[in-house]
């Protein structure tokens, strides 16, 4: 058994020369830098979809927030509700390994937009942009920077506030009605036949009282007095 040991122990020294072993080490020192290359840019990638993932949920749960408090972000403000989108957003993009852009006025996280007003159901607008930088070295060559901007944008109807741009709601409402009118003939003697003539104006209907307990819902009513005492 020994010697059979010692005789499969010197026929692989023989296979492996060391010519060989200093073949393989140099081709591991060859594709070794490439292994590393397309391992950063899977990481780069992953990265990136992440953060895309990521700012799009943000800008969603952010324009939704602003829809339920559209007047924290117009004239004066509502300090609080402003705390807790900002706190709401850093939030939901604390995953996404980068810097979010600020808006034109300088707020980071970006505050929400409202184009077309804060009545009830117009949008509440949510942009969000980020900037990445890169590990993999070498592709700025390729896409001219060694970082890359996403962007996320969403929209949410406003819940609260008044209604506007309903079909005719540029017409004005109408007035209080005002009461008045005529009657013929101003004097006589029992049983008289008054008739009324109806001259108010915004009125819809009518309800006349005559001073002796006779009423009446007619626009220009006829009206009977039994006796002299009716005032």
């Amino acid at each position: 058994m020994d010697r059979f040991m010692d005789r499969l122990w010197r026929l692989q020294r023989r296979r492996t020369s060391p010519g060989q072993r200093g073949q393989s080490l140099t081709e591991f020192a060859l594709v070794l830098p490439i292994f590393m290359l397309v391992l950063l840019m899977a990481i780069d990638f992953g990265r990136i979809f992440l953060g895309w993932v990521t700012l799009n949920n943000a800008s969603r749960i952010a324009a939704n927030y602003a829809a339920s408090y559209p007047d924290a972000f117009t004239g004066a403000g509502l300090p609080a509700q402003q705390a807790d989108y900002t706190a709401l957003v850093q939030r939901e993009t604390s995953s996404a390994d980068c810097t979010l852009n600020a808006d034109a006025s300088g707020h980071n996280p970006p505050y929400p937009t409202f184009p077309d007003g804060t009545d009830l159901g117009d949008p509440a607008q949510v942009s969000l942009a980020c900037s990445f930088g890169l590990i993999t070295p070498f592709l700025d060559t390729i896409l001219g920077s060694q970082t890359v901007s996403l962007g996320s944008q969403s929209f949410f109807p406003i819940r609260t506030g008044a209604i506007g741009n309903l079909p005719g709601s540029s017409v004005p409402l109408p007035g209080a009605p005002t009461a008045d009118f005529t009657f013929a003939p101003t004097t006589g003697t029992a049983p008289l036949t008054v008739n009324f003539t109806d001259l108010s104006t915004g009125a819809a209907t009518w309800s006349w009282t005559f001073g002796d307990g006779g009423t009446s819902i007619q626009q220009n009513p006829t009206y009977v007095y039994a006796a002299a005492s009716a005032t």
